[in-house]
Protein backbone atom coordinates (compact mmCIF):
# COMPACT_ATOMS: atom_id res chain seq x y z
CA UNK A 1 0.00 0.00 0.00
CA UNK A 2 0.95 3.54 -1.19
CA UNK A 3 1.24 5.85 1.64
CA UNK A 4 0.27 9.59 0.75
CA UNK A 5 2.70 12.11 -0.07
CA UNK A 6 2.15 14.03 3.01
CA UNK A 7 2.65 10.83 5.65
CA UNK A 8 5.96 9.70 3.23
CA UNK A 9 7.33 13.33 3.56
CA UNK A 10 6.70 13.64 7.33
CA UNK A 11 8.42 10.32 7.38
CA UNK A 12 11.53 11.57 5.34
CA UNK A 13 11.90 14.51 7.66
CA UNK A 14 11.62 12.74 11.00
CA UNK A 15 14.18 10.21 10.02
CA UNK A 16 16.68 12.58 9.48
CA UNK A 17 15.15 14.69 12.66
CA UNK A 18 18.03 15.02 14.76
CA UNK A 19 17.66 12.79 18.17
CA UNK A 20 20.54 13.04 20.49
CA UNK A 21 19.60 10.15 22.25
CA UNK A 22 18.62 6.09 20.59
CA UNK A 23 16.60 5.63 23.31
CA UNK A 24 14.53 8.94 22.56
CA UNK A 25 14.41 7.92 19.23
CA UNK A 26 12.92 4.33 20.32
CA UNK A 27 10.53 5.68 22.68
CA UNK A 28 9.51 8.67 19.52
CA UNK A 29 8.84 5.40 17.25
CA UNK A 30 6.83 3.59 19.97
CA UNK A 31 4.86 6.20 21.38
CA UNK A 32 3.63 8.25 18.26
CA UNK A 33 1.55 5.42 16.61
CA UNK A 34 0.42 4.10 19.99
CA UNK A 35 -0.78 7.95 20.33
CA UNK A 36 -1.99 8.10 17.01
CA UNK A 37 -4.46 4.95 17.45
CA UNK A 38 -5.70 6.22 20.26
CA UNK A 39 -6.36 9.43 19.49
CA UNK A 40 -8.13 8.32 15.89
CA UNK A 41 -10.04 5.74 17.55
CA UNK A 42 -11.12 7.74 20.71
CA UNK A 43 -13.84 9.56 18.58
CA UNK A 44 -15.47 5.70 17.53
CA UNK A 45 -15.02 4.25 20.81
CA UNK A 46 -16.90 7.61 22.71
CA UNK A 47 -20.03 7.11 19.59
CA UNK A 48 -20.00 3.64 20.42
CA UNK A 49 -20.08 4.42 24.30
CA UNK A 50 -22.74 7.44 24.25
CA UNK A 51 -25.03 5.63 21.77
CA UNK A 52 -26.69 2.78 24.07
CA UNK A 53 -27.50 5.79 26.39
CA UNK A 54 -28.89 8.07 23.65
CA UNK A 55 -31.35 5.26 22.88
CA UNK A 56 -32.39 4.83 26.26
CA UNK A 57 -33.31 8.73 26.54
CA UNK A 58 -34.86 8.16 23.41
CA UNK A 59 -36.74 5.74 24.52
CA UNK A 60 -38.12 7.43 27.36
CA UNK A 61 -39.14 9.94 25.03
CA UNK A 62 -40.87 7.81 23.12
CA UNK A 63 -42.74 6.56 26.19
CA UNK A 64 -43.88 10.24 26.96
CA UNK A 65 -45.38 10.54 23.80
CA UNK A 66 -47.20 7.01 23.69
CA UNK A 67 -48.74 8.03 27.14
CA UNK A 68 -50.25 11.28 25.61
CA UNK A 69 -51.19 9.74 22.43
CA UNK A 70 -53.41 7.50 24.89
CA UNK A 71 -55.20 10.26 26.09
CA UNK A 72 -56.49 11.68 23.07
CA UNK A 73 -60.13 11.23 23.00
CA UNK A 74 -63.16 11.95 20.10
CA UNK A 75 -65.63 14.44 21.35
CA UNK A 76 -68.50 15.28 19.04
CA UNK A 77 -66.40 13.68 16.06
CA UNK A 78 -62.77 15.90 16.81
CA UNK A 79 -59.95 15.12 18.29
CA UNK A 80 -59.91 16.12 21.91
CA UNK A 81 -57.01 16.26 24.95
CA UNK A 82 -57.60 16.69 28.77
CA UNK A 83 -54.66 16.60 31.04
CA UNK A 84 -55.17 17.36 34.63
CA UNK A 85 -52.93 19.94 36.58
CA UNK A 86 -51.32 17.00 38.12
CA UNK A 87 -51.15 14.61 34.56
CA UNK A 88 -49.50 17.45 33.13
CA UNK A 89 -47.16 18.13 36.07
CA UNK A 90 -46.12 14.19 36.02
CA UNK A 91 -45.22 14.58 32.45
CA UNK A 92 -43.25 17.90 32.57
CA UNK A 93 -41.69 16.37 36.23
CA UNK A 94 -37.80 15.34 35.83
CA UNK A 95 -35.39 16.64 38.17
CA UNK A 96 -32.87 17.63 35.40
CA UNK A 97 -34.20 18.68 32.61
CA UNK A 98 -37.07 20.76 31.18
CA UNK A 99 -39.70 18.80 29.45
CA UNK A 100 -41.93 20.37 26.35
CA UNK A 101 -44.94 19.21 24.54
CA UNK A 102 -47.67 19.29 22.01
CA UNK A 103 -50.40 17.48 20.76
CA UNK A 104 -52.06 18.82 17.04
CA UNK A 105 -54.91 17.86 15.07
CA UNK A 106 -54.77 17.23 11.63
CA UNK A 107 -55.44 20.88 11.06
CA UNK A 108 -52.60 21.29 13.22
CA UNK A 109 -54.45 23.56 15.60
CA UNK A 110 -53.14 22.72 19.26
CA UNK A 111 -54.97 20.48 21.40
CA UNK A 112 -52.68 20.92 24.17
CA UNK A 113 -49.32 21.54 25.44
CA UNK A 114 -46.39 24.21 24.05
CA UNK A 115 -47.40 26.39 21.75
CA UNK A 116 -43.29 27.46 20.91
CA UNK A 117 -42.55 23.82 19.63
CA UNK A 118 -41.69 24.10 15.64
CA UNK A 119 -45.03 22.28 13.92
CA UNK A 120 -43.43 18.57 12.26
CA UNK A 121 -45.15 16.23 10.16
CA UNK A 122 -44.38 12.88 11.20
CA UNK A 123 -44.81 10.22 7.76
CA UNK A 124 -46.30 7.41 9.65
CA UNK A 125 -46.35 5.79 12.56
CA UNK A 126 -42.66 5.15 13.58
CA UNK A 127 -41.57 8.21 15.66
CA UNK A 128 -39.31 10.50 14.80
CA UNK A 129 -36.19 12.09 16.21
CA UNK A 130 -34.40 15.87 15.75
CA UNK A 131 -32.41 18.16 17.45
CA UNK A 132 -33.81 21.83 17.57
CA UNK A 133 -33.33 25.24 19.60
CA UNK A 134 -36.43 26.89 20.68
CA UNK A 135 -37.22 30.17 22.36
CA UNK A 136 -39.59 30.18 24.81
CA UNK A 137 -41.55 33.61 25.98
CA UNK A 138 -38.70 35.62 24.52
CA UNK A 139 -35.97 34.01 26.60
CA UNK A 140 -32.28 32.89 25.03
CA UNK A 141 -32.81 29.62 22.99
CA UNK A 142 -32.94 25.94 24.21
CA UNK A 143 -31.25 23.34 22.77
CA UNK A 144 -33.87 20.50 23.09
CA UNK A 145 -34.26 16.48 22.02
CA UNK A 146 -37.58 16.29 20.08
CA UNK A 147 -39.39 12.93 19.19
CA UNK A 148 -42.81 13.13 16.75
CA UNK A 149 -45.37 10.76 15.99
CA UNK A 150 -48.76 10.14 14.23
CA UNK A 151 -52.14 8.16 15.70
CA UNK A 152 -54.42 8.07 13.17
CA UNK A 153 -58.09 8.40 14.66
CA UNK A 154 -61.56 8.67 12.80
CA UNK A 155 -61.82 12.58 13.11
CA UNK A 156 -57.72 11.78 11.53
CA UNK A 157 -54.34 11.52 12.61
CA UNK A 158 -53.15 13.49 15.41
CA UNK A 159 -49.40 14.57 15.70
CA UNK A 160 -47.83 14.33 19.17
CA UNK A 161 -44.50 16.04 20.16
CA UNK A 162 -42.16 15.93 23.13
CA UNK A 163 -39.09 17.38 23.69
CA UNK A 164 -36.39 18.08 26.49
CA UNK A 165 -33.38 19.84 26.86
CA UNK A 166 -29.83 17.89 27.14
CA UNK A 167 -28.55 18.13 30.09
CA UNK A 168 -28.97 14.61 31.16
CA UNK A 169 -27.92 13.48 28.06
CA UNK A 170 -24.54 15.94 27.96
CA UNK A 171 -24.18 14.57 31.93
CA UNK A 172 -23.55 11.33 30.53
CA UNK A 173 -21.71 11.78 27.71
CA UNK A 174 -19.44 13.93 30.71
CA UNK A 175 -19.42 10.69 32.64
CA UNK A 176 -18.70 8.15 29.32
CA UNK A 177 -16.02 10.56 28.39
CA UNK A 178 -14.16 10.37 31.68
CA UNK A 179 -14.42 6.92 32.09
CA UNK A 180 -12.94 6.63 28.83
CA UNK A 181 -10.07 9.48 29.38
CA UNK A 182 -8.73 8.16 32.74
CA UNK A 183 -7.84 4.62 32.10
CA UNK A 184 -6.50 5.76 28.52
CA UNK A 185 -4.34 7.95 30.32
CA UNK A 186 -3.70 5.32 33.05
CA UNK A 187 -3.06 2.70 30.06
CA UNK A 188 -0.63 5.31 28.10
CA UNK A 189 1.33 6.19 31.50
CA UNK A 190 2.10 2.32 32.10
CA UNK A 191 2.64 1.55 28.57
CA UNK A 192 5.00 4.66 28.49
CA UNK A 193 6.95 3.23 31.47
CA UNK A 194 6.96 -0.31 30.09
CA UNK A 195 8.24 1.16 26.83
CA UNK A 196 11.25 3.22 29.33
CA UNK A 197 12.22 0.31 30.55
CA UNK A 198 11.94 -1.78 27.36
CA UNK A 199 14.22 0.88 25.67
CA UNK A 200 16.56 0.91 28.56
CA UNK A 201 17.11 -2.72 28.38
CA UNK A 202 17.64 -2.38 24.52
CA UNK A 203 20.12 0.05 24.38
CA UNK A 204 21.76 -1.39 27.60
CA UNK A 205 24.38 -3.13 25.63
CA UNK A 206 25.40 -0.31 23.51
CA UNK A 207 26.03 1.45 26.30
CA UNK A 208 28.29 -1.25 28.04
CA UNK A 209 30.20 -0.70 24.86
CA UNK A 210 30.51 2.67 24.77
CA UNK A 211 32.06 2.79 28.57
CA UNK A 212 34.44 0.26 27.72
CA UNK A 213 35.78 1.88 24.95
CA UNK A 214 35.29 5.53 26.81
CA UNK A 215 37.51 3.98 29.81
CA UNK A 216 40.34 2.71 27.65
CA UNK A 217 43.52 4.05 27.67
CA UNK A 218 44.59 5.29 24.38
CA UNK A 219 46.97 2.26 23.85
CA UNK A 220 44.63 -0.25 25.21
CA UNK A 221 43.83 -2.11 21.54
CA UNK A 222 42.71 -5.47 23.04
CA UNK A 223 39.10 -6.63 21.88
CA UNK A 224 35.90 -5.48 23.19
CA UNK A 225 34.03 -7.94 25.48
CA UNK A 226 30.50 -8.05 25.92
CA UNK A 227 28.10 -10.83 27.48
CA UNK A 228 25.64 -11.96 25.01
CA UNK A 229 25.55 -9.08 22.75
CA UNK A 230 22.59 -8.36 20.74
CA UNK A 231 22.65 -9.45 17.03
CA UNK A 232 23.14 -6.44 15.08
CA UNK A 233 25.24 -4.78 18.00
CA UNK A 234 27.78 -8.11 17.75
CA UNK A 235 28.24 -7.08 14.23
CA UNK A 236 29.29 -3.57 15.00
CA UNK A 237 31.69 -5.42 17.86
CA UNK A 238 33.22 -7.68 15.23
CA UNK A 239 34.37 -4.57 12.87
CA UNK A 240 35.68 -2.65 16.24
CA UNK A 241 37.49 -5.77 17.02
CA UNK A 242 38.83 -6.03 13.64
CA UNK A 243 40.01 -2.84 13.35
CA UNK A 244 41.60 -2.91 16.55
CA UNK A 245 43.56 -5.47 15.53
CA UNK A 246 44.69 -3.64 12.15
CA UNK A 247 45.68 -1.01 14.18
CA UNK A 248 47.83 -3.10 16.59
CA UNK A 249 49.66 -4.62 13.70
CA UNK A 250 50.08 -1.26 12.42
CA UNK A 251 51.09 -0.42 15.12
CA UNK A 252 53.51 -3.19 15.90
CA UNK A 253 55.01 -3.09 11.94
CA UNK A 254 55.40 0.62 12.76
CA UNK A 255 57.97 0.24 15.60
CA UNK A 256 59.44 -2.35 14.66
CA UNK A 257 60.38 0.08 11.44
CA UNK A 258 60.96 2.77 13.86
CA UNK A 259 63.63 0.21 16.01
CA UNK A 260 65.38 -0.62 12.47
CA UNK A 261 65.38 3.11 11.46
CA UNK A 262 67.44 3.77 14.73
CA UNK A 263 69.97 1.14 14.25
CA UNK A 264 70.66 2.36 10.86
CA UNK A 265 70.69 5.92 11.53
CA UNK A 266 72.54 5.32 14.73
CA UNK A 267 75.26 2.65 13.74
CA UNK A 268 77.06 4.94 11.08
CA UNK A 269 76.98 7.63 12.87
CA UNK A 270 78.55 6.10 16.02
CA UNK A 271 81.19 4.40 13.14
CA UNK A 272 81.94 7.81 11.57
CA UNK A 273 82.59 9.60 15.11
CA UNK A 274 84.95 6.92 16.00
CA UNK A 275 86.89 7.24 12.82
CA UNK A 276 86.47 11.56 13.38
CA UNK A 277 87.93 10.88 17.12
CA UNK A 278 90.67 8.33 15.40
CA UNK A 279 91.60 10.99 12.55
CA UNK A 280 91.76 13.81 15.57
CA UNK A 281 94.16 10.93 17.60
CA UNK A 282 96.44 10.77 14.47
CA UNK A 283 97.25 14.56 13.94
CA UNK A 284 94.13 15.36 10.73
CA UNK A 285 93.15 18.62 12.73
CA UNK A 286 96.17 19.67 13.90
CA UNK A 287 96.31 22.32 11.52
CA UNK A 288 92.73 23.71 12.77
CA UNK A 289 91.48 21.78 15.94
CA UNK A 290 87.95 23.92 15.49
CA UNK A 291 87.49 22.05 12.72
CA UNK A 292 87.13 18.95 14.44
CA UNK A 293 84.71 20.52 17.42
CA UNK A 294 82.79 21.43 14.80
CA UNK A 295 82.70 18.45 13.03
CA UNK A 296 81.46 16.25 16.21
CA UNK A 297 78.95 18.91 17.05
CA UNK A 298 77.17 18.28 13.78
CA UNK A 299 77.15 14.74 14.17
CA UNK A 300 75.51 15.32 17.99
CA UNK A 301 73.08 17.72 16.52
CA UNK A 302 72.27 14.99 13.88
CA UNK A 303 72.05 12.17 16.47
CA UNK A 304 69.79 14.42 18.61
CA UNK A 305 67.61 15.15 15.84
CA UNK A 306 67.34 11.36 15.22
CA UNK A 307 66.57 10.73 18.72
CA UNK A 308 63.62 13.45 18.86
CA UNK A 309 61.91 12.43 15.48
CA UNK A 310 61.93 8.54 16.64
CA UNK A 311 60.20 10.06 20.14
CA UNK A 312 57.78 11.78 18.15
CA UNK A 313 56.96 9.13 16.13
CA UNK A 314 56.66 6.91 18.95
CA UNK A 315 54.22 9.49 20.81
CA UNK A 316 52.74 9.68 17.74
CA UNK A 317 51.97 6.01 17.83
CA UNK A 318 50.55 6.54 21.48
CA UNK A 319 52.63 2.86 22.26
CA UNK A 320 55.97 1.61 23.05
CA UNK A 321 57.56 -1.87 22.78
CA UNK A 322 55.99 -3.82 25.38
CA UNK A 323 55.38 -0.73 27.77
CA UNK A 324 51.54 0.25 28.63
CA UNK A 325 49.72 2.41 30.49
CA UNK A 326 50.35 2.63 34.66
CA UNK A 327 49.86 4.19 37.63
CA UNK A 328 52.82 6.58 37.89
CA UNK A 329 53.76 8.95 40.88
CA UNK A 330 55.26 12.73 39.34
CA UNK A 331 57.85 13.31 42.53
CA UNK A 332 59.35 9.80 41.92
CA UNK A 333 59.51 9.65 38.34
CA UNK A 334 61.25 13.27 38.80
CA UNK A 335 63.87 11.98 41.30
CA UNK A 336 64.91 8.85 39.09
CA UNK A 337 65.55 10.92 36.30
CA UNK A 338 67.30 13.56 38.39
CA UNK A 339 71.06 12.54 37.92
CA UNK A 340 70.97 12.95 34.26
CA UNK A 341 68.98 16.44 34.86
CA UNK A 342 71.88 17.98 36.61
CA UNK A 343 74.81 16.95 35.03
CA UNK A 344 73.49 18.45 31.69
CA UNK A 345 72.39 21.89 33.75
CA UNK A 346 76.14 21.27 35.20
CA UNK A 347 77.60 21.07 32.10
CA UNK A 348 75.44 23.93 30.59
CA UNK A 349 76.49 26.12 34.20
CA UNK A 350 72.85 26.51 35.04
CA UNK A 351 71.40 25.91 38.76
CA UNK A 352 68.52 23.16 38.27
CA UNK A 353 66.37 23.06 41.40
CA UNK A 354 63.58 20.86 42.47
CA UNK A 355 60.32 21.71 44.13
CA UNK A 356 58.20 18.43 44.17
CA UNK A 357 54.68 18.46 46.13
CA UNK A 358 52.78 15.28 46.74
CA UNK A 359 50.60 14.84 43.57
CA UNK A 360 47.88 12.41 42.29
CA UNK A 361 49.05 9.26 40.29
CA UNK A 362 48.53 9.77 36.69
CA UNK A 363 47.80 7.43 34.27
CA UNK A 364 50.47 7.22 31.44
CA UNK A 365 53.33 5.33 29.83
CA UNK A 366 56.68 6.18 32.26
CA UNK A 367 59.09 6.28 29.73
CA UNK A 368 57.19 8.88 27.43
CA UNK A 369 56.48 10.75 30.49
CA UNK A 370 60.37 10.72 31.06
CA UNK A 371 60.57 11.62 27.72
CA UNK A 372 58.41 14.83 28.46
CA UNK A 373 60.28 16.23 31.21
CA UNK A 374 63.80 15.97 29.31
CA UNK A 375 62.58 17.66 26.72
CA UNK A 376 60.80 20.79 28.64
CA UNK A 377 64.43 20.56 30.42
CA UNK A 378 66.33 20.27 27.45
CA UNK A 379 64.18 23.39 26.03
CA UNK A 380 65.14 25.42 29.43
CA UNK A 381 68.68 24.47 29.63
CA UNK A 382 69.55 25.17 25.66
CA UNK A 383 67.88 28.30 25.42
CA UNK A 384 68.67 30.16 28.86
CA UNK A 385 72.27 31.66 29.32
CA UNK A 386 75.22 30.05 32.13
CA UNK A 387 74.15 31.20 35.87
CA UNK A 388 70.18 31.39 34.82
CA UNK A 389 67.81 29.39 37.27
CA UNK A 390 65.91 26.37 36.17
CA UNK A 391 63.22 25.13 38.55
CA UNK A 392 61.43 21.72 37.88
CA UNK A 393 57.99 21.16 40.34
CA UNK A 394 54.89 19.07 40.55
CA UNK A 395 51.40 19.39 42.63
CA UNK A 396 48.05 19.18 42.88
CA UNK A 397 45.17 21.50 42.19
CA UNK A 398 41.96 20.96 42.81
CA UNK A 399 42.83 17.20 43.47
CA UNK A 400 44.30 17.09 39.73
CA UNK A 401 47.83 16.96 39.22
CA UNK A 402 50.33 19.03 37.32
CA UNK A 403 54.07 19.33 36.15
CA UNK A 404 55.93 22.39 35.43
CA UNK A 405 59.76 23.77 34.50
CA UNK A 406 60.32 27.54 34.73
CA UNK A 407 63.59 29.25 33.99
CA UNK A 408 64.43 33.05 34.23
CA UNK A 409 65.32 32.91 30.78
CA UNK A 410 65.12 35.02 27.80
CA UNK A 411 61.27 33.91 28.00
CA UNK A 412 59.07 34.04 25.32
CA UNK A 413 57.26 36.42 23.29
CA UNK A 414 52.94 36.23 24.41
CA UNK A 415 52.31 36.54 20.15
CA UNK A 416 54.46 33.76 20.09
CA UNK A 417 53.08 31.33 22.73
CA UNK A 418 50.58 29.30 20.61
CA UNK A 419 52.86 28.66 17.59
CA UNK A 420 56.22 27.16 19.86
CA UNK A 421 54.73 23.69 19.67
CA UNK A 422 54.45 23.59 15.55
CA UNK A 423 57.59 21.47 14.24
CA UNK A 424 60.27 22.58 13.74
CA UNK A 425 59.35 26.05 15.25
CA UNK A 426 61.91 28.12 17.05
CA UNK A 427 61.80 31.00 18.92
CA UNK A 428 62.75 34.14 17.41
CA UNK A 429 65.02 35.95 19.26
CA UNK A 430 66.92 32.49 20.21
CA UNK A 431 70.56 32.16 19.22
CA UNK A 432 70.59 28.39 20.86
CA UNK A 433 71.00 25.16 18.74
CA UNK A 434 67.99 22.61 18.38
CA UNK A 435 65.31 20.54 16.23
CA UNK A 436 62.71 22.61 16.62
CA UNK A 437 60.99 19.35 17.78
CA UNK A 438 60.84 19.01 21.71
CA UNK A 439 58.06 21.13 22.70
CA UNK A 440 56.26 19.64 19.72
CA UNK A 441 57.20 15.86 21.17
CA UNK A 442 55.56 17.66 24.58
CA UNK A 443 52.70 18.56 23.36
CA UNK A 444 52.03 14.98 21.68
CA UNK A 445 53.27 13.04 24.90
CA UNK A 446 50.35 15.20 27.33
CA UNK A 447 47.80 14.74 24.68
CA UNK A 448 48.77 11.13 24.44
CA UNK A 449 48.21 11.38 28.42
CA UNK A 450 44.87 13.28 28.40
CA UNK A 451 46.88 16.75 29.71
CA UNK A 452 47.26 20.09 27.99
CA UNK A 453 50.58 22.22 28.05
CA UNK A 454 50.25 26.05 28.62
CA UNK A 455 52.66 28.31 28.53
CA UNK A 456 52.96 31.41 30.68
CA UNK A 457 55.35 33.95 33.02
CA UNK A 458 56.58 32.41 36.17
CA UNK A 459 56.07 34.35 39.73
CA UNK A 460 59.36 36.26 39.22
CA UNK A 461 58.09 38.24 36.53
CA UNK A 462 60.68 36.96 33.82
CA UNK A 463 61.56 33.49 31.95
CA UNK A 464 59.34 31.49 30.78
CA UNK A 465 56.96 28.72 32.53
CA UNK A 466 55.55 25.33 30.59
CA UNK A 467 52.67 23.26 32.64
CA UNK A 468 51.55 20.04 32.07
CA UNK A 469 47.85 19.75 33.52
CA UNK A 470 45.77 17.08 33.79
Amino acid sequence: MRLPDWVAERLARWRHWPVHSLRRRLLFALLLPMGLVMIGTAPWDFRLAVGPSARAYDDILVTDALALAEQVQLVEGRAALSLSRQAELLLRADGRDEEYFAVRDARGWLLAGDQALPRAEAPGEAPVFSDIEVAFEGGPPKRLRMVTLQRSFDAGPVVVQVAETLNKREAAERRILAAMILPNLLFASISGLLLYAATRVTVAPIEQLAQQVATRSPGDLQPLVLHEPPRELAQVLAALNGLFERVREAGLRQQRFHANVAHQLRTPLTGLRTQIELAQMDGAFAVDPLRHERVVAAIDRMSHLIDQLLSLARAEAGVLDGVGFELVDLPRLIEQGAWLLVDRAVEAGIDLGFDLAAAPPVQGVPVLLGELLNNLVDNALRHCPAGSEVTVACGQRNGRPWLAVEDDGPGIAAEQRERVFARFQRGSATAAEGSGLGLAIVQEIAQLHGASVAVGTPARGRGVRFEVAW
